[in-house]
């Protein structure tokens, strides 16, 4: 009984050991999750600063994008006022050419009706305009290139009329009706119109130009903050995914190691209680098995008190029919008396044997006893690495919820 008791215990330990190390194997996975998954989360907070940091910049880019639409909108505005000079010019332009046209023909029409005598002295300006040398007169092969209100002064000054510089457009153009002097103002006001055209044209070919430049890189800026943005999305939804997840399978994780804990646990307690019961069956046992042993003694002595009652009897007999029988019986009496001796010693002998099972019986009863506790302390020792373990998890499990 006490080798099957000593098995079982044994058997007993040896899951108790399995259990633990399965314990600490499943709680180090547990732990290079946890790990795994504070890894994976100080990446998605990195990703984030970085998200932050892009759309700190991505602001940026919008206010530089809106100030630049108001620098365009500027541009375009100030465009607006240059077409709207331009029709201005334009116009103007026209009327021009229309005054020229009446100036001309009433050129034509003078000189077709005076000769060119009273021409070179009603004009004198004609003579001193075609002189050589002189610094009005540009030279041949340059390009002439005079303003409308220089060539209406010299007119006027040539007719000996007078014209303020700061006159008004009305007075201007009374003094452009007047018949010209000669073809000078035609060709000055031909020059300046195409000279404003041709500006006209620079300026809004170079404000088409820097326009379709400014629209392309705001085009590409556009599309490359877009494709960073697609970019920075894609990424922190692929890490999102991760963390649920993660998260998901360490949920279930924790399940089932607490299912498997508590069932750990039920099992435990079975096997406390089957090991109570086997000490109480020894305990039993044991008892019986010294009430037996007892009883036996007891039995023992009572036996042999007989038989040396018996044999006192024998004695006293003996030693009446020896006082009778002294001489005949002598030879007789020493054989008796050797026989006591060997008798008196098996009897000592026969308690001395008991003696030593006593003793024997005694200590086996001590060493059960030992073993018996040091069974409670193995089984205290068990309980109290697997509270510590289960309180250790209990902590990290918080920790984890915690973090």
């Amino acid at each position: 009984m006490a080798a099957r008791y000593d098995v079982a215990v044994q058997d007993y330990n040896r899951y108790l050991v399995a259990s633990l190390e399965k314990c600490d194997s499943e709680k180090e996975v547990i732990v290079s999750k946890i790990d795994a998954l504070a890894h994976s989360q100080d990446e998605l907070r990195g990703i984030r600063d970085t998200v932050s940091r892009q759309s700190t910049e991505i602001l940026k880019l919008q206010q530089d994008s809106s100030e630049t639409r108001l620098m365009l909108q500027e541009e375009r505005e100030k465009v607006a006022r240059l077409m709207n000079e331009n029709a201005v010019l334009a116009a103007q332009g026209d009327d021009d050419r229309s005054k020229i046209a009446s100036l001309i023909r009433m050129r034509r029409n003078e000189m077709m009706q005076d000769d060119a005598a009273n021409q070179a002295q009603k004009f004198p300006m004609r003579v001193s305009i075609m002189r050589p040398g002189t610094a009005s007169n540009p030279k041949r092969g340059e390009p002439h290139s005079m303003s409308l209100r220089s060539v209406v002064t010299e007119y006027a000054g040539s007719n000996h009329v007078h014209v303020d510089v700061k006159s008004s457009p009305a007075e201007i153009d009374a003094i452009v009706h007047q018949p010209p002097p000669s073809s000078t103002l035609v060709s000055a006001l031909s020059r300046e119109i195409e000279g404003l055209k041709q500006q006209l044209d620079n300026q809004r070919r170079a404000y088409e130009h820097e326009r379709a430049i400014r629209v392309c890189e705001e085009r590409d800026r556009h599309q490359a903050q877009e494709e960073t943005l697609r970019r920075y999305a894609a990424t922190i939804d692929h890490l999102q995914a991760l963390q649920n997840e993660t998260t998901k399978e360490f949920v279930t994780f924790r399940h089932h190691s607490q299912i498997s804990e508590r069932g750990l646990q039920g099992e435990l307690e079975k096997h406390r209680q089957s090991a109570e019961d086997a000490r109480r069956a020894l305990v039993k046992e044991r008892s019986a098995q010294t009430a037996g042993i007892q009883m036996a003694i007891q039995n023992s002595d009572t036996r042999h008190h007989d038989v040396i009652s018996s044999l006192r009897a024998d004695i006293d007999d003996r030693t009446a029919s020896f006082r009778r029988e002294k001489d005949a019986l002598m030879a007789q009496l020493s054989d008796f008396e050797e026989e006591c001796r060997n008798l008196r010693a098996k009897v000592q002998k026969e308690r001395t044997q008991k003696k030593r099972l006593i003793e024997q019986q005694k200590l086996e009863n001590e060493g059960l006893h030992t073993e018996i506790n040091l069974m409670k302390q193995h089984l205290r020792a068990v309980e109290k690495k697997i509270y510590f373990t289960q309180v250790r998890g209990n902590q990290q499990q918080q920790q984890q919820l915690q973090f």
